[in-house]
């Protein structure tokens, strides 16, 4: 049974089938000579079953499990990918105005280290002003490089709210 007599059976787009074969939900189907995509009976009813999951409203988790992955693959492929925006945009938030932070810096000080905010107030102190602006800039430039790799790895909207329409 190639792709269009399978997503007639189920009454689904061929265009849904593929997306749950390359999001791992629908097994990968066996290929013929001229590569189309051969189905069987036992691919129409595994993905009758995730329609009829999709039709109860389980969560996505859940559904995992009851298509036969373990623990580990559900985490894996469905509340990571959830959390992944959240988690680098808290991350941004949290670590910017740490960065800026003296008073926390104060307690991590000790006569063998120095942070890099006590350090940028000391040379403020001493008047070595050009050692000041080269750091300064040296953490202008990570922050920014910081940021930046994170929209790359999460996507340029992660900070943004959406509302429900």
């Amino acid at each position: 049974m190639r792709i269009g007599e399978l997503a007639e059976a189920v009454g689904v787009s061929t265009d849904t089938v593929r997306f749950y074969e390359r999001s791992g939900w629908l097994p990968r189907a066996s290929r013929r000579d001229n590569t189309y995509r051969e189905y069987g009976p036992a691919d129409v009813e595994h993905l009758r079953l995730i329609i009829d999951l999709r039709r109860l409203d389980l969560p996505l988790e859940d559904a995992a499990r009851i298509l036969g992955g373990s623990r580990l693959l559900a985490l894996r492929r469905v509340v990571v990918p959830l959390l992944k925006r959240g988690l680098a945009g808290a991350f941004i938030l949290v670590f910017i105005p740490a960065t800026r932070e003296l008073s926390s810096a104060i307690f991590l000080y000790t006569t063998g280290t120095q942070v890099l905010s006590v350090l940028l107030f000391d040379k403020s102190d001493e008047g070595n002003f050009e050692v000041l602006s080269s750091m300064g800039l040296i953490l202008v430039v990570g922050t920014v490089a910081l940021v930046l790799a994170g929209f790359r790895l999460v996507g340029r909207d992660f900070l943004l709210r959406r509302t429900a329409s």
